[in-house]
């Protein structure tokens, strides 16, 4: 088994603006998610043949506010959306950080993804989907957290799964699911998604609740119609959906905390994969699991930092909505950070820490949020 040594050398409040590491990242060896599947279809494919099927009164609202501007898009655009499914099960963790292998940078943003387009061909940037096991499964209802907000506002999201549905008729490879019988993760990777509707959850004085979460069933149309608006032409983005465990009791367990890291890692690695060589990976993310799968905002920080660091990422992007999630943050980067050094000073593999933190009962599971 190949071992890498952590050397910690990031501070993790900076926010770096030097050039691509890239030089860097084509210099060290990264271990490599093995990718299971791959598709790719035309736009215009996927919504006349593919088209999302909402059950919502409210989300098929949504859904006729831009269908004219995303048919238009779609019939006059050569687009093309590119499916790709990863795979943990040839990775593990008896790996460490290499000599010279630093902490990936983090960048500590206030606000939900605002979807920016790649900086040019320098820089290709990836947002979390907060997946479920069964992909996009509840697009259709009244469930409305990250991940059915970000099909409502990316309508073509549905057009994947119902076209992976369809696929998955003649092979088993393409159904689709982000984790495979609990044994391993299979993330998705979505390139080039077309974001049509920008939504606006925050609370308001006509809706000091918001319409987030379980509100958004209860929102009146014309509530939802004042907080929609139509994104032309859309913003081209990147998505990886990856699913956490959840509903966890007591004490996180060294399989727990490397199923997790395995997971990010399948998905940050793929991530680097899909990116160009000389191109800057960045992945937005944010609290991976803390809303209704009831994830430590501990663990969640921990095993994507670590998990992008190993993967090769360029910079790590973590999104707080809340003041308070932001302070927390700051505290978990510099509590892990400090963590660090006993592991570059002995050597210590992936799983020999996770068992140290088993051990040593270090982080307890959350509460689900009922989201």
């Amino acid at each position: 088994t190949t071992h890498y040594l952590w050397n910690n050398t990031m501070s993790p409040n900076a926010v770096h603006t030097s050039p691509p590491s890239t030089e860097h990242a084509s210099k060290t060896f990264f271990p490599k998610s093995k990718l299971l599947f791959s598709h790719s279809e035309t736009l215009a494919t996927l919504i006349s043949e593919y088209p999302p099927n909402f059950s919502h009164h409210a989300k098929k609202y949504l859904f006729s506010t831009l269908l004219n501007s995303l048919s238009k898009y779609a019939s006059t655009v050569e687009h093309c959306v590119h499916i790709r499914k990863y795979s943990s099960e040839t990775l593990d963790t008896q790996l460490a950080w290499k000599g010279g292998q630093s902490l990936c940078p983090v960048e500590i943003l206030q606000g939900p993804f605002d979807y920016q387009p790649d900086k040019g061909h320098k820089t290709k940037l990836w947002y979390l989907n907060f997946a479920d096991a069964n992909l996009f499964f509840a697009y259709a209802g009244s469930l409305f957290a990250q991940d059915e907000m970000q099909v409502c506002e990316m309508p073509v999201l549905a057009s994947v799964r119902e076209l992976l549905k369809h696929l998955t008729l003649e092979n088993q490879l393409a159904s689709p699911t982000t984790m495979h019988a609990r044994h391993y993760a299979t993330p998705y990777l979505i390139k080039n998604v077309p974001r049509h509707l920008h939504i606006d959850t925050a609370p308001s004085k006509s809706c000091p609740q918001g319409i987030y979460g379980n509100a958004f069933a209860a929102t009146p149309l014309n509530e939802l119609h004042k907080r929609c608006k139509v994104i032309h032409p859309p913003q081209n983005t990147n998505i990886i959906a990856m699913a956490s465990l959840g509903y966890g009791k007591s004490y996180y367990t060294a399989d727990q905390y490397s199923h997790l890291f395995l997971t990010a890692l399948a998905a940050f690695s793929g991530a680097r994969q899909e990116t160009d060589d000389h191109t800057e990976c960045i992945i937005h993310t944010g609290l991976w699991g803390c809303g209704a799968f009831g994830m430590s905002k501990s663990v969640s920080v921990l095993v994507q930092w670590m998990a992008a660091s190993l993967a090769g990422v360029d910079k790590l992007k973590l999104h707080c909505v809340t003041k308070e999630n932001n302070v927390q943050v700051r505290q978990i980067l510099q509590e892990f950070s400090k963590k660090a050094h006993p592991i570059q000073q002995s050597y210590m593999s992936v799983s020999d820490f996770f068992a140290e933190l088993d051990k040593k009962k270090a982080y307890k599971w959350g509460m689900s949020n009922g989201t």
